[in-house]
């Protein structure tokens, strides 16, 4: 996968280029995986499943505003699905208003760093990312006034 996608992404550089469709290396990777009963490794290059994943807070940023800021490729050229962002301990601001706007979930900028904690606080406890249907959960109960005082430090984080 790396050197077709070396050569797909830098024919210029190599002068060289293949007829390989790039689109079938997530498919094909997946199908030998099967075939052999070796999982593909979440963090191999191309075809892992965290391939185009992001929790840091300046590739979340990067990422929402140009995705060629770290994505040489896009996720669909090696037929993948879209790049996703994972909200762990090093999850930006930015990246959880971006979540928020997306679903339609309209929360006041105290509200926003409160939920900011909240995933601060999830995250050391639990040492994991925290899933996004639970991110958005509590900001639905943010916004609905079930965690009214969420902005609060003292706040418990259950």
């Amino acid at each position: 996968e790396e050197v077709i996608m070396s050569l797909a992404t830098r024919p210029n550089f190599f002068d060289l280029a293949t007829s390989i469709d790039t689109t079938q290396l997530v498919p094909a990777s997946r199908l030998l995986s099967e075939v052999v009963g070796v999982p593909v490794q979440p963090n191999k290059a191309i075809v892992g499943e965290n391939a185009f994943a992001h929790e840091a807070g300046i590739h979340q940023h990067g990422v929402l505003v140009n995705p060629l800021t770290y994505e040489i490729m896009t996720p669909e050229s090696v037929g993948g699905e879209s790049s996703r962002l994972v909200f762990g301990r090093h999850s930006g601001r930015h990246a959880l208003a971006a979540l928020l706007e997306q679903h339609a979930v309209d929360l006041g900028a105290e509200q926003v760093d409160g939920l900011m904690r909240w995933l601060k606080a999830q995250t050391a406890a639990t040492n994991s990312p925290v899933a996004i249907n639970a991110i958005l959960e509590r900001a639905r109960e943010v916004a609905s006034g079930i965690h009214a005082d969420q902005h609060s430090p003292e706040r418990s984080i259950s």
